[in-house]
């Protein structure tokens, strides 16, 4: 099977965005598409994410925030799960900017704090649907996507990715460029 990978983002248009292309950019290979689309539905990107997962052709599904960036390699490390274990999903690790991992333990809990870096096969009737609840959104979508492909993820303790924890700033004045950006590309965007 030749693996090709759908790599999603939604985005709300932060400045981060351009470092997410890209991390995903030279780790690209023929038949891989780049899917983005503007979040501006205030649902975390379940929508976004949505109407994405819906758009896409690729053998694999990744995901990757706007303010988030894979590491080098990475889309060679899930392309060689996805060739090894065919027909499984794949959860990664990844390390916050700060520089903790963001799970300890290969445990399979929608509960835990942050989320994986996923692989899924994109089987068409046999995926999840992104919503926010108390759980997460990422947690809903890969419970339902297990629950409909019939399959136990498979942990993979390699990091591909890293993370901004939300509120994670190195400074309160970096916080507050950050609100005045997003709210000024927010209104841009409306208009």
């Amino acid at each position: 099977m030749i693996v090709s990978f759908s790599v999603i983002i939604p985005t709300v248009g932060r400045r981060s965005l351009r470092h997410a292309l890209a991390s995903v950019d030279a780790q690209l290979r023929p038949g891989d598409e780049l899917l983005v689309d503007c979040n501006d539905d205030g649902d975390m990107g379940s929508k976004a994410r949505n109407r994405l997962v819906a758009k896409a052709t690729g053998s694999h599904l990744i995901f990757l925030d706007d303010d988030d960036v894979y590491a080098a390699g990475a889309l060679g490390r899930m392309r060689r799960f996805a060739t090894d274990n065919p027909g499984r999903i794949g959860l990664f690790r990844m390390r916050r900017m700060a520089g903790d991992i963001v799970w300890d333990e290969p445990v399979f809990d929608y509960g835990c704090a942050g989320s994986p870096t996923m692989i899924i096969p994109n089987l068409r009737g046999k995926l999840g649907v992104w919503r926010q609840t108390e759980k997460g959104n990422d947690w809903n979508f890969l419970e339902e996507t297990v629950r409909l492909q019939g399959t136990e993820p498979v942990f993979v303790d390699e990091i591909v990715a890293y993370v901004r924890r939300h509120g994670e700033f190195s400074s309160s004045l970096a916080k507050l460029r950050f609100r005045l950006r997003l709210r000024s590309r927010l209104r841009a965007l409306s208009q």
